[in-house]
C-alpha cells in the first residue's frame, strides 16, 4: 500500500466496503470512501441555479494543495458566492451580487493547505459565524446570496479553482447551532447528516443538499446526486477525478528504531491469562510502515526480565509474526507476505485462546493465506507478566521499531477474517468504532488524530482508558502526516 491519496477515473464502478460511520439516507450502511480531485486549473462542480435562505448553513470538508494567489471560490459562483478565501486563508468573503462582507481569520485558525479542515459558515440574515474544525474562528455580518450554480472553483478575477479535494457538500435552511456544528464535525470523521444523531439539535428536515462526491454513485460517471430534498444533483465539469483520500486520518507515529517507543500502561488489562496456563482469544491490529525490517517489534507485552506474554512484528528473517509465550516455550506464527520499506501494511495478529497453532493467524494487509508455525517447546499458556504493554519495543531491551505506526488498536477477542477484511478497506484505515464497524476495541491508540498531532501522550479510544505515554519522543516531532 503507498501513499494515502489515490485518483481514480471517472468509469471506476465496484462495490462498497464499510467505512467511517453512521447511517446513509435510504437505510444502507453509512459510507464515506470517496472524495472529488480538482485541478485548480478549470474544474468545478455546477448545478442548477439555486437560492440560500435568510436562515441558512453552509457545510463542506476541504483538502487544498494551495492556495492561488487570486484566492479560491469554494462555494457559489463569481456573481454570487457563500465562500471565497483569500491567498493567505485568513479572510473569508460572502457577495450577494451587489455587496460584499467578510470575516477575519487569526493566523493561527487560517484555512491551510496539505491536511483535512471542515469548514462550516451560518446565516440568520445579520450575522454569520465561521467554524472550522468545529469551532468558530470568526464572525461577521451575513448576507444571503442567491443563483448559485457550482461549488469548487470560479474563473472570475482570474483562476480561482479549488486545487485540491472537496468532500461531503450540505446546504441547510437553518442556522446551525455551535453544538449541531461540533457534533456534525465528530471529532474528524464526516458523518450521515440524514440521520437526527448526528446533530445536537435534529436538523434532518432542513437538509436541503448533500453532494456526498462519489459515495453514492461508487465513484462512477460525473454526476453527483443530491441527498438532500432539493434534487439538485452536480456535474463534475471539465474532468474532475474521484480520490480514496477522505477526512478521516491525519497523523501518525514516528519511531527512530534506538529508544522511542509508547508505554500504554495496562500491565493487567493486556494480560489474556490467568497466570496458570489458561488462555483468553484477543487479536492486535496496527498500520506500520518500515524503515527497518528486522526484528521490528510493533506491539509487547514483557516485564523486561525475560517474562513476556507476546511478541507482535517482525522477526529475523524480515517476516510479520506474533509470539505467544516465554522465549523457551513458544507458539509462533510467520506470515510469508514479502514486506518492504516504501509501503504502508496492516498487518494483524488473531487468538482464539486454544493454546493451540492453528488458534493464531497473523495477516498482512487482509491476507493469511501463506502462514509458518515455527514454535519452539512445548506451549502451555503465556505467563503472567507485570510489564506493561508498550509500542514499538520489546522492553527485554532490544527491537526497537523504526517506522511509522498507525491506528494500533487491542481486542479482548479473536476478530474474524472479514472483520480485518473490513479494517483493511482496501488500505485505508477505517473507523472501528461505535460510528463505523463497532468492534469494540479494548485499546485504541489514533497517534495523534484525537491530540491535534501534539503532546506526549495518545489518547487511547477503547473502552479500557489506557492512555500511551510518548518516551525519548520529542513532541511534536514524532508525529507526521505520512499516514496510509
Amino acid at each position: 500500500m503507498g501513499s494515502s491519496t489515490i485518483s481514480l477515473g471517472l468509469g471506476l464502478g465496484g462495490g462498497k466496503a464499510a467505512t467511517s460511520s453512521g447511517r446513509l439516507a435510504g437505510g444502507g450502511a453509512f459510507t464515506n470512501q470517496y472524495s472529488v480531485s480538482l485541478d485548480g486549473t478549470d474544474d468545478y462542480v455546477s448545478t442548477s441555479s439555486f437560492d440560500l435562505t435568510t436562515n441558512k448553513t453552509v457545510s463542506f470538508w476541504i483538502k487544498l494543495n494551495s492556495i492561488s494567489s487570486a484566492g479560491v471560490y469554494l462555494f457559489g459562483n463569481g456573481g454570487s458566492y457563500y465562500s471565497y478565501i483569500t491567498s493567505n486563508g485568513r479572510t473569508m468573503y460572502k457577495y450577494n451580487g451587489s455587496v460584499a462582507k467578510s470575516i477575519s481569520i487569526s493566523a493561527a485558525n487560517a484555512i491551510s493547505t496539505g491536511s483535512w479542515q471542515h469548514i462550516v459558515i451560518t446565516g440568520d440574515g445579520s450575522s454569520s459565524v465561521l467554524y472550522k474544525n468545529g469551532t468558530s474562528i470568526g464572525t461577521g455580518v451575513d448576507i444571503t446570496p442567491l443563483g448559485l450554480n457550482r461549488f469548487g472553483g470560479d474563473s472570475v478575477g482570474g483562476s480561482r479553482f479549488i486545487d485540491g479535494l472537496m468532500d461531503e457538500v450540505a446546504v441547510w435552511d437553518a442556522t446551525l447551532s455551535a453544538d449541531d456544528v461540533t457534533a456534525i464535525y465528530n471529532s474528524g470523521v464526516p458523518n450521515d447528516l440524514s440521520s437526527a444523531s448526528s446533530y445536537d439539535t435534529d436538523r434532518t428536515s432542513n437538509l436541503v443538499h448533500w453532494w456526498r462526491m462519489g459515495d453514492i454513485n461508487g465513484a462512477s460517471g460525473v454526476t453527483i446526486t443530491d441527498q438532500g430534498s432539493g434534487g439538485n444533483n452536480g456535474t463534475l465539469t471539465n474532468g474532475p477525478t474521484y480520490s480514496r483520500s477522505v477526512p478521516y486520518n491525519y497523523f501518525s507515529l514516528s519511531l527512530d528504531g534506538t529508544n522511542d517507543y509508547i508505554d500504554c500502561g495496562g500491565a493487567s488489562d493486556f494480560s489474556f491469562n490467568n497466570g496458570s496456563g489458561t488462555d483468553s482469544a484477543f487479536s492486535i491490529s496496527a498500520w506500520v510502515k518500515f524503515d527497518n525490517t528486522d526484528r521490528a517489534r510493533a506491539v509487547s507485552k514483557d516485564n523486561g526480565t525475560g517474562s513476556r506474554e507476546y511478541l507482535f512484528g517482525t522477526n529475523n528473517t524480515n517476516k510479520v509474526n506474533m509470539i505467544l509465550g516465554d522465549g523457551s516455550n513458544n507458539l509462533d506464527i510467520r506470515n510469508n507476505a514479502t514486506i518492504n520499506t516504501s509501503d504502508w501494511f496492516h498487518i494483524v495478529a488473531t487468538y482464539d485462546g486454544s493454546k493451540s497453532i492453528s488458534g493464531l493467524k497473523v495477516y498482512v494487509n487482509a491476507d493469511a493465506s501463506s502462514l509458518s508455525d515455527v514454535s519452539v517447546g512445548t506451549y502451555a499458556g503465556m505467563p503472567l507478566s507485570t510489564g506493561n504493554l508498550d509500542i514499538g519495543r520489546f522492553a527485554n531491551g532490544h527491537s526497537f521499531f523504526n517506522g511509522l505506526v498507525d491506528e494500533v488498536a487491542v481486542f479482548s477477542k479473536e476478530l474474524t477474517a472479514l472483520d480485518v477484511t473490513n479494517i483493511y478497506n482496501t488500505g485505508f484505515p477505517n473507523d472501528i468504532g461505535t460510528n463505523g464497524l463497532n468492534l469494540d476495541p479494548l485499546a485504541w491508540w489514533r497517534m495523534g488524530d484525537n491530540d491535534s498531532g501534539s503532546g506526549t501522550t495518545v489518547t487511547d479510544q477503547g473502552s479500557g482508558g489506557n492512555n500511551g505515554s510518548l518516551n525519548n519522543i520529542a513532541s511534536p516531532n514524532g508525529f507526521v502526516t505520512d499516514v496510509p
